[in-house]
């Protein structure tokens, strides 16, 4: 996957840029996307390849590019959310930290994509909460532990 776009392009790309001097910009926003949008490959190749050439490119065809590559940010972002919070319910059940089948009904609603609703967020949050404290205690016991031998 392509390193030469980051989350602040798509809005740099949608303001007047100049195209012919930074090309570099939305040719790795192209790359990023023809990652993820096979669908679309060739078309993106031709727009990559037009812009290598220096040749002009509609600014219409930019913004819809950097309109994608946003939206490929939100859900790639999405994406790694959800995947920290379910490796922070696999950390509470590991601990058996809450309630094991609230726990496992949330896993399951996240895995199967669906939102979870203010109420099961924040009970993630309050027994994380708990992990965390428990694990800073581990850590201060085994420090005092040491201290003493």
């Amino acid at each position: 996957m392509s390193q030469g776009a980051t989350k602040e392009e798509p809005k740099l790309l949608q303001e007047n840029l100049d195209l012919q001097k930074n090309p570099e910009l939305i040719i790795g926003e192209i790359e990023s996307l023809q990652d993820f949008e096979l669908e679309e490959y060739a078309r993106l190749d031709s727009i990559k390849r037009d812009l290598k050439d220096g040749k002009d490119v509609p600014k219409y065809k930019i913004k819809t590019l950097g309109d994608r590559y946003e939206r490929l940010q939100q859900e790639d972002e999405y994406r790694r959310k959800v995947q920290w919070t379910l490796d922070v319910i696999k950390n509470l059940q590991d601990a058996q930290i809450g309630n094991s089948r609230r726990v496992g009904i949330i896993k399951d609603r996240l895995e199967e994509g669906s939102i979870l609703d203010e109420k099961e967020i924040r009970y993630l949050k309050e027994n994380w909460r708990l992990l965390k404290n428990a694990g800073q205690q581990k850590h201060q016991v085994m420090t005092d532990l040491i201290k003493k031998l």
